[in-house]
């Protein structure tokens, strides 16, 4: 049992490195705005999973992108209404794939079939400055990262 309770431990801590929740991002945002990187991902997305636990390794990632940036993993086919900044997403957009979730188009080309994990950075005025479609390395992100704070 003792094992069991470990494992789940440490798979609930490597998951869950910077994100935050919507609730708290939002509270969050409104005393100290800095750019969002929001990743939106699947439950059917096995580059989603190889992603998450390649970030969740890399500690150095997780502090800078904890220090200069809001964290969102956002599922892109969920079926919550989401509250972000104030303006609320319903669970999936009318004008685009009935299984993606508006937010998702709310920063994207409605005719974009993005690719998973699909990763958006926001400046502080909510503006859209980089788009990634897919998998990237942790060293990699950093330095892109690192680069667009420059």
């Amino acid at each position: 049992m003792k094992k069991l309770l470990s494992i789940s431990m440490v798979f609930f801590s490597t998951t869950l490195f910077a994100q935050l929740s919507l609730d708290v991002f939002n509270a969050c945002y409104q005393e100290k705005p800095k750019p969002i990187i929001i990743q939106f991902t699947t439950d059917w997305c096995g580059y989603c999973f190889m992603q998450d636990r390649h970030l969740a390794k890399n500690n150095q990632l997780t502090s800078f992108i904890d220090e200069h940036f809001y964290y969102l993993k956002i599922d892109a086919e969920s079926f919550e209404t989401l509250n972000f900044l104030g303006n609320v997403y319903p669970s999936h957009s009318t004008t685009a794939k009935k299984s993606t979730h508006s937010l998702l188009y709310a920063f994207t080309d409605k005719a974009e079939q993005p690719g998973y994990p699909y990763w958006i950075v926001l400046n502080t005025n909510l503006q859209v400055d980089l788009t990634y479609s897919g998998y990237i390395k942790p060293k990699n992100l950093q330095q892109l990262l690192q680069k667009y704070l420059n």
